[in-house]
């Protein structure tokens, strides 16, 4: 009798493979409207985590953006030619935050954390001969 190595689909993602993940909801949207505009099938996991417990959502890794196994080189391909997001605001607001970060650090707090944000790809493995 001969034995054949199979390998067994995963029964949480199937056939999708995991190309990039976001910590922001409109930035994880944006890039799967990327892809689904180049005709790349995309979706979208784990935004009801982000939106029931956002810090867990955060703790979990983010909201993760899956295409099919098939797609993943070009999906890959394409959100690595997308720009990177400018975080713009009004001078005024950038005021407000640092004297509102300044007068909570008087008070004993050492201060408030900015958000994680950003697209982050997923590395491709690499194979050291």
């Amino acid at each position: 009798m001969k034995m054949t190595k199979t390998t067994a689909a995963d029964p949480v993602m199937g056939d999708l493979e995991l190309v990039a993940h976001a910590y922001r909801w409109h930035e994880a949207y944006l890039a799967a409207q990327a892809l689904r505009a180049a005709d790349i099938p995309a979706d979208v996991l784990d935004g009801h985590t982000h939106h029931m417990m956002p810090y867990a959502g955060i703790a979990l890794g983010g909201f993760r953006i899956v295409v099919p196994a098939s797609h993943s080189r070009d999906a890959l391909d394409l959100l690595a030619t997308l720009p990177a997001p400018r975080a713009t605001q009004p001078l005024w607001l950038s005021c407000a935050m640092v004297a509102l970060v300044w007068w909570v650090g008087i008070g004993g707090m050492a201060g408030l954390p900015p958000m994680m944000s950003g697209l982050y790809l997923r590395q491709p493995a690499r194979i050291d001969a």
